[in-house]
């Protein structure tokens, strides 16, 4: 392993553990604020960061063919998925939502096919759909039927895996033509005016007086951390270390985010949850393994 291996698993780590403390950090603001406050603060905390960095760097806007695309994988990572995570939080355990957000890189596997001229083996949907069941066996066994909390947040957790991939498989498309770190900050950009004009209603202003110095932290690293700079770590160790070696790195993210909710939040641990994070990950180890093919173009 060369020096510029080294130096791109370093980046990757450190940006996997990044995005691990997602959840956990989620899962405190929930004491305090609701998931419309913090999607919203924390989708305005990283909109403007990425305005100012582009302002700084004088970049120019992309192709007006492309933008479309970018306020599409706003949609996914910058409002689809903060949102849904922070509904998915307020009732289901940090760790109970790593286990599901596991299935994020096929969720974002899937749809890279259906936006690209790939043709996936029958093994790979083969894997897709067993991946899905055994997410669903995950969700039903902590989802009692008198207790339909767990279900909801189940299914805003599941929606937050569909968005989460959506935006994440755009993104990666348009990081073909454009450095990476100017999709994730064009793509938050083209939201701003959303969560600008929205904020008005989603957020309770006398609430957020009152926020502790702790929740504006939590904020702050959802907002600068995970939604900004950790996509600068991710894409330079992939650029470095190479995408199908650094790209493995994130199967540790669930791990990390069990291990972070049991630390930080001192959530009870249960073993099947580890069980049932080890099949997730093993599935979409072994999906990154299939073959594609380029589609006929006849």
């Amino acid at each position: 392993m060369n020096k510029a291996e080294r130096k791109g698993n370093l980046l990757g780590i450190l940006a996997v553990i990044s995005f691990s403390l997602t959840l956990p950090f989620t899962k405190f603001l929930t004491k305090s604020l609701n998931f419309y406050e913090i999607g919203s603060l924390r989708a305005l905390i990283a909109s403007s960061m990425a305005l100012l960095i582009i302002i700084y760097k004088k970049e120019e806007w992309p192709h007006k063919n492309d933008l479309f695309k970018f306020l599409m994988t706003g949609f996914g990572v910058v409002l689809g998925f903060p949102f849904l995570v922070a509904l998915g939080m307020e009732t289901v355990s940090s760790g109970h939502g790593g286990v599901l957000l596991a299935s994020l890189p096929l969720s974002t596997a899937i749809f890279s096919c259906l936006l690209s001229k790939e043709r996936p083996s029958n093994t790979f949907w083969f894997l897709s759909f067993l991946g899905l069941v055994v997410v669903a066996a995950f969700s039903n066994s902590h989802s009692p039927l008198e207790d339909l909390s767990w279900s909801h947040g189940d299914t805003a957790l599941f929606g937050a895996v569909l968005m989460g991939g959506f935006g994440y498989a755009q993104g990666g498309h348009l990081s073909k033509k454009y450095p990476s770190w100017k999709v994730i900050c064009f793509a938050l950009i083209l939201t701003l005016p959303i969560i600008i004009f929205s904020s008005p209603f989603l957020i309770h202003f006398k609430i957020i007086k009152t926020t502790t110095p702790q929740n504006w932290l939590a904020l702050l690293f959802l907002g600068l951390v995970n939604n900004l700079f950790a996509f600068f770590l991710w894409y330079k160790g992939l650029a470095l270390g190479g995408v199908a070696k650094v790209g493995q790195l994130q199967l540790l993210q669930p791990f990390f985010t069990i291990f972070f909710s049991i630390i930080l939040l001192k959530e009870q641990f249960f073993w099947q949850d580890l069980v049932f994070c080890f099949m997730i990950v093993l599935i979409v180890f072994l999906t990154s393994k299939t073959k594609f093919n380029s589609k006929d173009t006849k």
